[in-house]
């Protein structure tokens, strides 16, 4: 198994946002009624995402392979807006009234692993590399 450093972690960060958006938008958005979650919110997530996602590609381009941006602040950058991803995601989960379990258990877990991976980028970026 291949080790999590510097060369990849801007790629995991960009792709674990991908998969974000895809389920927000392929799975939650199609069950309004078992997620409770309006089109709005979804979208909005969703949205959000996406840019995370360009912004770690870019990011991985630019900070490992050109060598162009510190790589620290760029991962330190990216760790600091998942976490406000999460904050804001657990603060609109839970003011969000006809939101049914199956949401809230989603958006739990999905800010658990958003975390962890908070958690990893952080440690690299200490590290640098």
């Amino acid at each position: 198994m291949r080790k999590i450093n510097g060369h990849n972690i801007f790629l995991i960060d960009g792709f674990g946002a991908l998969i974000t958006a895809s389920l927000l938008f392929f799975l939650i958005r199609p069950l309004p009624s078992f997620f409770g979650v309006v089109d709005f919110i979804v979208d909005l997530f969703a949205g959000v995402a996406i840019l995370f996602a360009i912004y770690s590609f870019v990011g991985h381009v630019l900070a490992v392979r050109l060598r162009r941006v510190n790589f620290e602040h760029s991962l330190t950058f990216i760790a600091v807006f998942n976490i406000l991803y999460c904050v804001i995601t657990a603060y609109v989960v839970f003011q969000l009234t006809g939101i049914t379990l199956w949401g809230k258990l989603y958006f739990i877990g999905e800010i658990l692993v958003i975390l962890s991976l908070v958690y990893l980028e952080l440690k690299i970026a200490r590290r640098g590399y």
